[in-house]
């Protein structure tokens, strides 16, 4: 049986649940550049290959926050197998990001929309993933009739 504590009901704290990549070099695979509008730093955020880890039965997925031009260091999410340690990275860089505290924006999009947003938690089982997913869609759909109606006028970035 797998001991993995992966979140404390959503509300993951780095200092506590942070892991720190196992393996020797991570194989970077994506990055994205985030920009702070406000003038600051912005932050480079690189997600890596999964890596089975055989001394402790999991599987780690790399992800490091760096300063651009700057050496970072290499993080992981972890999991029963490389798709949950993935998706726990994702998760891990989203609440890094949220407790930097920065508005930080992608493509020069909207302050603090980086691309990384919270997913739904399987947590509690499939009644609450439905449930959740209908209310994300139903205000989805809602938003969508309202834009096109021009209550928010144009979308953030378009011309």
């Amino acid at each position: 049986m797998h001991q993995l504590v992966l979140f404390s009901l959503g509300r993951m704290t780095m200092s506590e649940d942070q892991v720190l990549f196992s393996p020797p070099s991570p194989t970077w695979i994506a990055k994205r550049v985030l920009t702070d509008p406000s003038g600051g730093a912005g932050l480079e955020v690189s997600i890596g290959i999964p890596v089975y880890v055989a001394s402790k039965d999991w599987w780690e997925c790399p992800y490091m926050l760096a300063k651009p031009g700057e050496q970072g260091v290499a993080q992981a999410g972890v999991g029963i197998d490389a798709f949950q340690a993935l998706v726990q990275a994702q998760e891990s860089i989203r609440v890094a990001l949220a407790q930097d505290g920065r508005a930080l924006c992608w493509l020069d999009g909207e302050p603090g929309l980086t691309g990384f947003t919270r997913s739904i938690p399987i947590t509690f089982g499939l009644g609450l993933v439905r449930h959740l997913e209908a209310l994300v869609e139903k205000e989805e759909e809602k938003w969508s009739f309202e834009a096109a109606a021009g209550k928010y006028g144009r979308p953030y970035g378009a011309q």
